[in-house]
């Protein structure tokens, strides 16, 4: 009896052990089972953050990353995975739509993963942000996303609409067209710009001046080089080889001493370049806020430009400081809170870019207005790697 006393103590003890260890893996299969419910009601999504509180408007952002296993997936502003679709390759998103490529076929996609349009087999929409609610494809044929309806120009090349224009190419002779393939300006400059702020710039007999959405001369022609309007003036050149801003309204010229370069205001800055070279940033009034000290020089965006030093690309605030040291081989415009950037993988012993077939091997990712990474080498990050 003491034995059997003894063993009906010992048996209990590892049963209680067995059935422990088996209610714990029946808990975590039951969670798997639970969490794998859950994304099918979602109808392949996920639960993703308020489009209210993340950007302020009907939709959220989202933006194209490359996981660990060579696969497309949507991610949000915090590096966080939006969708369990996956896709061969995929665009820009903008206005909550982009495009993507899945099993050789293209589509128009929400910011769900959604399959919105598909495209005729063949057709290769562009993978640039959709503008105004239209997917280029090629160089002269866009899909109206608001109508579904695809349009193919008689133009040679066709750019991107802008308040509702855009520019073509015919004849070697520019006009502008609407998103339902109307001809609204006739082909009849040497080349044009963009529409913003109601003007676009365009060339005729040689010289740059500036045409209302009605085609009419808003400035004539009277400069050697123009940029768009922006912020209530425009970056020329005049004649005479001197830089500065005229305003669309009195048309008087604020010039810019020493540039020999000129881009229009953003936020309130302007790249100029020097005769060395160098760009940096002067405001509305032509004074010199950063001094030029950079190879090359993105446009300001809120509070924060794309520069290079010392050949890598960094970011900076208004006042020229460091927000990201310059550590990387690209970065894009902020789309949102959002810039792509990228890095090229290179040999350590021959400090050469590596080569797979025929492209030069990259390792890409995202970095926010702060200056941190949020998604890098195919993962989330939690700090810079």
């Amino acid at each position: 009896m003491k034995l059997v006393s003894k063993l009906g103590c010992l048996v209990p003890q590892s049963m209680n052990q067995r059935i422990r260890l088996a209610s714990k893996a029946l808990t975590a299969c039951l969670l798997c089972i639970f969490f794998l419910c859950e994304a099918l009601q979602l109808n392949g999504q996920v639960p993703h953050e308020s489009p209210v509180e993340e950007r302020g408007e009907d939709r959220p952002f989202r933006y194209p990353a490359r996981t660990l296993f060579n696969e497309w997936r949507l991610i949000d502003s915090a590096g966080r995975l939006a969708s369990l679709q996956a896709f061969d390759v995929l665009g820009c998103f903008r206005d909550g739509v982009g495009v993507a490529r899945r099993d050789q076929g293209w589509h128009v996609i929400d910011y769900d993963g959604n399959i919105l349009f598909s495209f005729p087999r063949g057709g290769q929409p562009s993978t640039e942000c959709p503008a105004e609610s239209t997917v280029r494809i090629g160089t002269n044929g866009y899909l109206d996303t608001r109508t579904w309806q695809l349009h193919l120009s008689d133009s040679e090349f066709l750019g991107p609409f802008r308040e509702g224009l855009a520019a073509i190419e015919r004849n070697r002779r520019w006009g502008f067209i609407s998103p339902d393939g109307v001809e609204v300006i006739a082909p009849e400059f040497d080349s044009a710009g963009h529409f913003r702020e109601g003007t676009a710039p365009v060339k005729s007999q040689g010289k740059f001046g500036f045409i209302s959405r009605s085609g009419e001369w808003v400035i004539h022609p009277s400069f050697r080089s123009a940029d768009v309007m922006s912020e209530g003036s425009a970056a020329v050149e005049r004649l005479d080889g001197a830089w500065g801003f005229v305003s669309a309204g009195e048309r008087r010229f604020t010039p810019v001493i020493g540039a020999v370069k000129l881009k229009s205001l953003a936020s309130g800055l302007a790249v100029f370049t020097g005769s060395d070279g160098q760009c940096g940033y002067v405001d509305q009034t032509g004074s010199i806020r950063i001094s030029a000290q950079f190879s090359q020089c993105g446009d300001f965006q809120e509070n924060v430009a794309r520069v290079v030093q010392a050949g890598k690309w960094g970011l900076v605030d208004r006042h020229g400081a460091w927000i990201s040291r310059p550590a990387f081989d690209a970065i894009s415009e902020f789309n949102g809170p959002l810039a792509g950037v990228m890095n090229w993988v290179v040999d350590q012993e021959t400090s050469v870019p590596t080569v797979r077939g025929s492209h030069q091997m990259t390792v890409t990712g995202y970095i926010n207005r702060a200056g941190k990474l949020v998604w890098w080498a195919g993962r989330p990050v939690d700090s810079d790697p």
